[in-house]
């Protein structure tokens, strides 16, 4: 990634000087700043303090942020190795990159339990592959 974005800006570097057509200076530039977003994105994510899950009676705490289960659609686990999970509210097609996570440790025992949760509160569980925000 690092080698692209060098190449792109040299690119935009040198279609300045030789005053090319802007078409081609705004294309390269677009994509310089799509490159440097991505690595700036994967480094937060890289960075962020691990996600907290708490089970409650009719709702979860998903990193300090509470979630009725009636306001979730769908809990999606994408993956056998190391899965990703998904809470998918009503409403949104796509799951929120806030309510997307993995267990750190003891993945088993930690879908099991929440397996446990999303029976009890009616709430449906699949194992699907899902979208989620970059």
């Amino acid at each position: 990634m690092t080698m692209m974005i060098t190449l792109s800006l040299y690119h935009l570097i040198d279609s300045l000087h030789d005053q090319e057509n802007v078409t081609t200076i705004a294309i390269t530039a677009a994509y310089l700043l799509l490159c440097v977003v991505i690595v700036l994105t994967t480094l937060v994510r890289t960075l962020k303090k691990p996600t907290e899950l708490y089970f409650q009676s009719e709702q979860l705490a998903l990193n300090g942020r509470t979630i009725h289960a009636k306001n979730i659609k769908v809990i999606l686990i994408m993956g056998y190795f190391r899965p990703t999970i998904g809470i998918k509210p009503h409403g949104k097609n796509i799951v929120p990159l806030h309510m997307c996570f993995r267990f750190a440790k003891d993945e088993d025992q930690g879908i099991s339990d929440l397996g446990k949760w999303a029976a009890q509160n009616d709430v449906l569980l699949v194992h699907k592959r899902f979208l989620r925000w970059i």
